[in-house]
């Protein structure tokens, strides 16, 4: 079965949408610093969401792009076990080290976790230092126009 998830960066980052960088910079819920991860989720609205969680309430909404991204569901190991605190906030080490422990194990590569935002949603964490990361394809990048009323939203963040 082919899974679609959805992608969201900003358009200057067009060609490194996919090489994780940023995540290996800062780190995230699923992969520490040093660690290049990528981050989608199942559908556009849910990614969009999670843009405007992440937003600061200078950034322009309307800067960024959207990618599809298709892999067989066989690519994929679902996380079926959450650790403690796995949706903290600020993130806590806990959601990092099985992060952690699914890059070093490399069989998969893409891990699929709940949502912090609508935990009954996922997202999906990509490899992209994983052999099988070149079997996902990427779609062409689309301007997302967003409605002016989520720029309201995060002036009162």
């Amino acid at each position: 079965m082919k899974i679609t998830a959805w992608r969201i960066a900003p358009e200057k980052y067009r060609d490194q949408a996919f090489t994780g960088d940023g995540a290996k910079i800062w780190g995230g819920r699923w992969n520490p610093m040093g660690r290049p991860a990528v981050y989608s989720a199942e559908n556009l609205s849910l990614a969009v969401l999670e843009l405007i969680v992440h937003l600061e309430d200078h950034d322009d909404i309307n800067r960024y792009i959207a990618i599809p991204v298709s892999f067989d569901s066989q690519l994929v190991k679902t996380l079926r076990r959450l650790p403690a605190n796995w949706n903290q906030l600020p993130m806590g080490p806990e959601s990092m080290a099985v992060g952690e422990k699914w890059l070093d194990e490399n069989k998969y590569p893409v891990l699929k976790v709940p949502s912090t935002i609508v935990p009954i949603e996922s997202n999906f964490v990509l490899n992209p230092a994983h052999p099988g990361f070149g079997r996902l394809e990427t779609g062409s990048p689309e301007k997302i126009n967003l409605d002016p009323r989520i720029a309201d939203l995060l002036e009162n963040k």
